[in-house]
């Protein structure tokens, strides 16, 4: 979806964050979560000279990050969620049968 649709969808302002902090057209939104309002959005209005584009990482709070390309993103998606299961399995070993 692009800014355009959102800024045109006033009913989604629950779930994005608001829109007319970006211009129209600035950034196409490239993911959504379905179990949360996480969004990912490419910047294509800054395209890099080699050709990447920025992303922005953003919820109905606001803005949670800013990358200067789709792999630094995902990089740091995947140490996120490495941590958050490493935080789980380290809770679990040390609970005891009886708990």
């Amino acid at each position: 979806m692009s800014t355009k649709f959102l800024l045109a969808n006033d009913d989604l302002d629950e779930d994005w964050v608001d829109a007319v902090a970006f211009d129209a057209g600035e950034i196409f939104v490239f993911a959504q979560s379905n179990s949360d309002a996480h969004a990912v959005a490419f910047k294509i209005r800054e395209v890099a000279k080699n050709g990447e584009i920025p992303v922005v990482h953003f919820d109905s709070d606001g803005v949670l990050g800013e990358h200067k390309d789709l792999a630094e993103y995902l990089r740091e998606r995947r140490d996120w969620f490495a941590n958050a299961l490493a935080e789980a399995k380290a809770d679990r070993d040390g609970l005891s049968d009886d708990e």
